[in-house]
């Protein structure tokens, strides 16, 4: 249950930012202390479906309105889109967090990360060889597609490496607030179960 607490510790968060509407940097969840065990072997069964579950989408949009008195100063604070969700590997068991948040340039353009892969919380998961190995989770998203990839990497023994992904597409449910100096979007999608692909590499 501790991810729960800390993912209500989020959400606090992010009533601040909606209530307040000054942006706010989502801290990813911090590692919980207890680590996801396996009864029988790390390496999943290539017949046996793999699936995650999402949960638990925020997504929030901030822009300051120009100034019309002094529109040459920049805005008081950085114009933000950020997004967190709870990810949970079905068949390992394992949830973790993610907080993703995107920032304007002093040029009125957002950063192209279209390249970039966000670190999730990293997690651990403990074989039947009592061995605790980390469970790596990284996210990429396109914003206009409203599009979510995770991959999901972790050694399920001493010579094989687990690569697990998921992509969806989300359909969020939106609102805005909107005032002389600030303009604020924040939605919600539903949580769904996602079809995973997985690969298995040896390490030599």
């Amino acid at each position: 249950m501790h991810i729960y607490s800390e993912l209500l510790s989020l959400s606090f968060s992010l009533l601040l930012v909606l209530t307040t509407a000054i942006p706010h940097h989502l801290t990813p969840l911090s590692p919980s202390t207890q680590a996801s065990h396996l009864a029988s072997s790390q390496c999943p069964d290539p017949s046996t479906p793999n699936t995650f579950s999402f949960t638990s989408f925020a997504y929030l949009r901030y822009t300051a309105s120009p100034n019309p008195m002094l529109p040459y100063l920049p805005p008081p604070q950085p114009n933000t889109t950020q997004l967190v969700f709870i990810l949970e590997n079905v068949n390992t068991g394992v949830t973790t967090g993610c907080a993703i948040q995107n920032m304007m340039d002093s040029h009125g353009n957002w950063a192209d990360d279209s390249r970039v892969w966000y670190q999730c919380v990293d997690r651990t998961m403990t074989g039947p060889d009592g061995v605790q190995r980390p469970v790596k989770t990284r996210a990429h998203v396109v914003w206009d597609e409203w599009r979510v990839t995770v991959n999901q990497t972790w050694a399920c023994d001493d010579s094989t490496v687990v690569n697990q992904f998921a992509t969806l597409t989300l359909t969020p449910t939106c609102s805005a607030t909107t005032t002389s100096f600030q303009n604020i979007r924040s939605c919600e999608a539903p949580d769904v179960v996602v079809s995973a692909t997985s690969d298995e590499s040896i390490v030599l």
